[in-house]
């Protein structure tokens, strides 16, 4: 985990910057965590699954998903959810440098950074961003099948610029079209058709929906949310969530509920009950009453 980030004040004002404020709070607040996050690398281009964003920011799995498509839909990063890695264009020259000379220290460490990234289908647009900036040695070619998500920002076709009066003529649009959705009636929300986290299997939540319909239990979209996210959580302490499922539609409960401990006695337990009859035997030449055999 890095020890500091840099932040440059441009990320709040600059053009970027503006356009994450005009798509909501909930994008700023992404933005600014794919910049700081413990699991980033100076490169920008790092492992890190939604969850992550969900918990570390306090957004739940429904804000994290629509800050990130927002951050993407501005021009500020990319994402891949096959591989679960994000691409911030623009990080590594605030986190390194807009370029490094030829003894520096750091041309290895940015190659060997490269190098251990998992497969992703942003390793080309990197090398091909920094390769000459960084003096990178060594390209790695994607396995992605969708060459598209390829594109860096300054091979993506470029946007026109617009003027102060413009952006703001833009934003009392965008205004204007929010409170024109919020007026019309509400699509009907499917929970079938979340994204799911990776620890939680696609048929094990098919079956919780569908018995959850069979038994006409009422519930709005954001308990669907944070019954995912409550999934998630018992699956980082070792707790299966299709075992979680399945004993809720056994028992016929409406909710989801962490485990009990289990109370099978343990194989110390029973050497210890071993060992004692054993004793006990030697003593008094047999087990006192009350003594439970285990054999």
């Amino acid at each position: 985990m890095r020890d500091y980030s840099k932040i440059s004040p441009k990320f709040w004002i600059g053009n970027t910057g503006k356009r994450l404020r005009v798509m909501g709070a909930e994008t700023q607040i992404v933005a600014m965590y794919l910049l700081t996050s413990p699991h980033a690398n100076m490169l920008g281009l790092y492992y890190c699954p939604l969850m992550f964003i969900s918990h570390e920011t306090g957004l739940g799995m429904e804000g994290a998903s629509k800050g990130l498509q927002r951050a993407i839909e501005a021009g500020f990063c990319y994402y891949d959810a096959t591989s679960e890695v994000v691409y911030v264009p623009e990080m590594a020259s605030y986190q390194i440098g807009e370029s490094l000379a030829d003894k520096d220290n750091r041309i290895k460490g940015v190659q060997t950074e490269y190098d251990s990234l998992p497969d992703n289908p942003f390793l080309e647009s990197f090398y091909t961003r920094y390769s000459k900036a960084f003096r990178m040695t060594g390209c790695r070619a994607s396995e992605s099948e969708n060459p598209q998500q390829n594109l860096s920002p300054l091979q993506a076709p470029s946007e026109p610029l617009v003027s102060q009066e413009q952006e703001q003529e833009q934003e009392q649009e965008q205004e204007q079209e929010q409170k024109t959705t919020r007026a019309k009636p509400r699509s009907v929300f499917d929970p079938t058709q979340i994204e799911l986290p990776v620890c939680i299997p696609q048929d094990s939540w098919q079956k919780w929906v569908k018995y959850r319909r069979d038994r006409k239990f009422k519930t709005v979209e954001s308990t669907w949310y944070e019954q995912i996210e409550f999934l998630v959580g018992q699956s980082l302490i070792g707790n299966s969530p299709a075992s979680i499922i399945s004993t809720s539609i056994q028992n016929g409960w409406q909710g989801l509920f962490e485990p009990k401990p289990s109370s099978t006695p343990n194989l110390a337990s029973y050497r210890e009950a071993r060992a004692q009859r054993a004793v006990d035997e030697f003593v008094y030449g047999s087990a006192p009453v009350g003594i439970i055999d285990v054999n």
